[in-house]
Formats: C-alpha cells, structure tokens, sequence
C-alpha cells in the first residue's frame, strides 16, 4: 500500500508507476490523501480529505521521503497476498512489537546491552571515568560495614592536584597513614567510596554484580539511585588499601539514609524542610506527618516501578539502603543484592543473603522449584512470560510495605519491636487485618486511619502473602494508581514549596 499525499505545492516522486505527492504542509492548508491498493490500483482511489495544521518545519521533507519509502517497501512485500493476509500480517506484527516491549523489555534490553552499553564503555573510557586511581579521592571517615564491604566518606582529588597526599598537605588536615580523618565540609567534589572485602566468599562476586547493576541504571533509569562515577583497582596494600581489592565510587548525594531519619525522635517532622523545603503551614500536625510519609512512599514506589520495569529486582530494600538527598528526593543504594530477572544476572535460586526484618513470607524472588533460567538470549526473549506468571517483583513491594508501617507506627520503628511484629505477623498468616485484631501491643494507626483509612487500605495490600487470592500484593504500578496516592495532596505540597521556593 502506498500513501499519496496532494496539495497545493508538492513534490512529485515516482516509485513502480504510483505518484507520491509530498507537501510543505502549510499552515490550515487542506490536503487530499490517497489511498491505493494493488487489487484496485487501476481504477479504484479512496480519497480522504482534512485540514493540516503543521508547520513547513514540523515534518522535515527526509521523513516524508523515509515513510513513502517504507511503504512502497511494504508494498512490494505483501503484493502478492490477499487483503485478509495483509491483515493477518499486519496482526502479526503488532502483536510481536507488543510482545517485545512488554515489561520488563526485550527489544529495550537488547538495545541497551548491544548498543548503549558499548557507548556507555566507549565514551567513559575517552573522558577517563574507567581510568580512576586510589590516588584520586582522599578518603575520610568510615560510614558503615556489611558482609561484603566497607563504606567511606571522601572527595575527588581536583585534576590541577598531582596526588592525594598533596591535597591533604594543602588542606592542613592531620592524616593517620593515608586516612584522612576530617574531609573540609566545604569540599564541592564529595564522594561515597565502598571497599569490597578481600578473602570473604562471594564479596568479590557481590562487588561485580553491583558494578554491572549501577552502570545498567545509569543507562535505565538514573534517577533512582546515586550517580555511579566508577571503580578502581587498588595497586598497592597499606592501611587502608589491599592490592587487587575493588573499590566503588559515587557522587555524594546525602549523608543520611532514611534509617537515619526514621530512629530520630522527631521523625517524620524531621524531613519537612527536606520534603518540601518549607514548613507547611495551615496543616494539623497528624495531616502534616501522614504528607510527608506519602511523599516518601511515592519516591520509593516511584523508583522501584522505573528498576522493575527493566527487569531487575533490588532484593534488599529497607531504610538504611533509601539514601535521602539535600533536594528531598529518595535513591535507592546499594544493588548488591540484586538481579535482573531479564537475563538472569546474579540469580541464585536458593540465595537468602537478605534482612529478615524487611523480607517476605516467601523468602526467595522466584518460587524454589525454579532451579536455574536459560542462557542469557533465551531468557531475554521468554521473560516477558516469567514476569507475567511468576511477578518478581512484587517482592521488593512487600518490603516497601514494611517501610510503610514502620514510617506510620511510631512503637514499630525500634529493631526489637519490628522483630515481634514479624513473628506476631507470622503467627497470623501474614494476614495484617488479622495481626491488628489480635496484636495487644498499643500502636498509633492514626496517620494510616486519616483519608478514610486509604494508608492502612494500602499497607494490608503491599504485606500480604504473594499470590494470596483474597487480597493479592500489588505491583507497584498498581500501588501508584491506589487512592492513597491519587488524592496528591503530598504532590500539591511539593509544587506549592518550589513556588515558594522560587519566589524568594
């Protein structure tokens, strides 16, 4: 089928005997489309007229040229079959592009690992992001300690500085070995460094796979976590550095996680300048809490449907691993844990290195009768199916749902009292309207309660056992489209304190 498109001043191409009109495309000029087909080209012209309200810029003249070519090409392609296999070809076709772009993407994860990928490797190695040195950050205090790693303060050493040594000596900080023990709180270029740990079964695997997962949300989806600047290799030991041993880089984006934030007293009041960058004014304080904690839970959600939708599942999420930032939004860190259940990147079937206080009923992200996935090609193509019949990733959603009650319930936000509500709630089924009726533990469900109930109506839809035919977990698409977070009231805050903001 070939389009001919007539006005008053055209271009007239010629393609196998059909005249192809191309037009300017005027402002408010009537234009006259033709349609032809081969069973009735000789005598038979359906005509469709409209007004075109396009600029002579919109549609450059080699885009007309491209569509007329593609489809004289698809003429000559099904030139031969009958108007119903015409049809059946074109189903074909919509149904495959469907299918390839369901989530959590084939035909997008084909392109980012054979395309962006090597663009992304490419471009980083000729701006030096993949040529980073110890001598290149000076590292401050320690921040935390896991299994696999240790975390660091630092700042990037400035590129008219010759070494590390050298910016310590100008900063006249005191250092113990190459440790500096007091960054400058001025430094503009911050970082967060982690070290994998040496000799410990699996850090060196975990350290891998967290690089692999930072430079795919980088190309994905990077507003939803730190910005990953890159890693190096130590090449000397001494105090602080092992030869051979990896270290993981990022920009500073907050000193504090959401961990931090919930154990203070005045939590979630804490983070209303943060939130909102102004105190809100006119609000009860009850009204005032429950805002700020859908803002969060909207960011979390938020940010989990964006890494969902690309096919990895975080695996681990709770407070300490939602780095809050000075601009008020909430990034996920962290991703060592994680896996892409596109290709089947780090999925070990029978793998449990996660926080049992924030993990669901169903231990594992896939059923344990799922011993292992395909090889990479295969389990790309078939993943739009496992995701529909398995749906990983409403494991993190149980997670967020804890994050959701700790936040609300006051007496929950303690690790002895989250440790009994897991077991109270185990005894129960998982079934959280049963645990509140059967708990004799004094819990505040006032700001759950406030909308109608629309927060507690959410929290017994996120924890819940999986496939649990009474009130099955929500997706996080689906938590987003919930009430609780369709009356924006937490949105109209946000848009109200930047117009504030903006205004002063």
């Amino acid at each position: 089928m070939a389009a001919l498109i007539s006005t008053t001043s055209t271009t007239l191409l010629q393609h196998n005997h059909h005249t192809v009109c191309f037009s300017p495309l005027k402002t408010t000029t009537p234009y006259t489309i033709f349609l032809s087909t081969n069973r009735f080209k000789s005598n038979y012209i359906n005509s469709i007229k409209c007004n075109a309200f396009l600029d002579n810029n919109i549609i450059p003249k080699e885009l007309l040229l491209e569509l007329d070519y593609t489809l004289v090409k698809f003429q000559s392609v099904t030139e031969d079959l009958s108007g119903l296999q015409k049809w059946g070809f074109l189903a074909f076709a919509g149904l495959a592009w469907i299918y390839l772009t369901a989530r959590p993407g084939v035909l997008v994860g084909a392109i980012d690992a054979y395309l962006m990928a090597p663009i992304q490797m490419v471009l980083d190695s000729l701006f030096g992001r993949r040529s980073l040195k110890g001598s290149d950050f000076v590292i401050g205090d320690k921040l935390g300690e896991g299994s696999f790693g240790v975390v660091y303060s630092g700042v990037l050493v400035p590129r008219n500085v010759n070494s590390a040594e050298e910016k310590i000596q100008k900063s006249g900080n005191k250092i113990k070995g190459k440790v500096l023990t007091k960054l400058d709180p001025k430094a503009k270029d911050k970082v967060i460094l982690k070290k994998v740990k040496v000799g410990i079964e699996g850090a060196k695997e975990f350290g891998e796979y967290e690089e692999w997962f930072n430079y795919r949300l980088s190309r994905a989806a990077p507003e939803t976590c730190a910005k990953f600047l890159g890693s190096f290799v130590a090449d000397k030991t001494n105090s602080l550095f092992t030869k051979g041993g990896k270290w993981l880089v990022w920009k500073f984006e907050g000193g504090r996680s959401l961990a931090d934030y919930i154990t203070d007293r005045n939590f979630p009041s804490n983070l209303e300048s943060v939130m909102f960058r102004r105190a809100l004014q006119g609000i009860d304080s009850s009204k005032r809490d429950a805002l700020i904690i859908k803002q969060i839970m909207r960011q979390m959600v938020t940010s989990l449907k964006k890494i969902h939708d690309t096919g990895i599942v975080h695996r681990d999420i709770k407070p300490a691993n939602l780095v809050v930032t000075k601009q008020g939004q909430i990034k996920l860190i962290d991703f060592g844990s994680a896996t892409d259940l596109r290709i089947g990147k780090n999925y070990v079937p029978i793998f449990n290195p996660l926080d049992p206080d924030y993990c669901p009923p169903e231990l594992y992200v896939l059923p344990e009768e799922t011993t292992s996935l395909p090889p990479e090609p295969i389990a790309a193509f078939l993943s739009p199916i496992l995701w529909q019949l398995k749906s990983p990733d409403l494991f993190d959603m149980y997670s967020a749902g804890i994050i959701l009650l700790q936040m609300a319930i006051p007496t929950l936000r303690s690790a002895s009292a989250l440790k009994n509500f897991n077991l109270e709630l185990r005894n129960c089924g998982y079934n959280l309207k049963k645990w509140r009726g059967f708990t004799r533990g004094r819990f505040d469900f006032q700001i759950l309660d406030e909308d109608s109930g629309r927060g507690w109506d959410l929290a017994t839809k996120l924890i819940s056992k999986r496939n649990s035919p009474a009130s099955g977990r929500l997706s996080a698409a689906a938590a987003l489209r919930h009430p609780y977070f369709l009356l924006g009231g937490d949105q109209a805050a946000v848009v109200l304190s930047k117009l504030s903001f903006s205004t002063r």
